[in-house]
């Protein structure tokens, strides 16, 4: 449970952070940190809860994808909001214009 709590909790930074007008990467990337510094604060300040081997690492991956995944859509769907729209639209129309699925050849005309 604490787990999804600080996935959500990533979502919320990244859609915060946007709506008060932080540039784009910026927001996302304060809001990937969110997870990557939960499981380090369980893992190094909270007192040890369990036996067995710890897994803080594995956490640390897993969590980190998924924080940066919640972060990104916070910010994505923030940057709908914002005043300043062209930034958004203009990364977005930059990105699918290098990673069309046509070719080149077939672009050209």
């Amino acid at each position: 449970m604490p787990a999804i709590i600080a996935i959500f909790a990533a979502f919320v930074v990244g859609l915060v952070l946007r709506l008060r007008g932080m540039k784009l990467f910026v927001a996302w990337l304060l809001a990937f940190c969110v997870v990557p510094a939960f499981v380090l604060i369980a893992e190094f300040v909270l007192p040890y809860m369990g036996g067995g081997a710890s897994m803080w690492p594995i956490a640390l991956v897993v969590g980190g994808i998924f924080g940066a995944i919640s972060g990104g859509l916070g910010v994505i769907i923030a940057s709908f909001f914002v005043k300043d729209k062209k930034g958004i639209l203009k990364w977005l129309a930059k990105w699918f214009r290098n990673h069309s699925v046509l070719g080149d050849d077939e672009r050209l005309r």
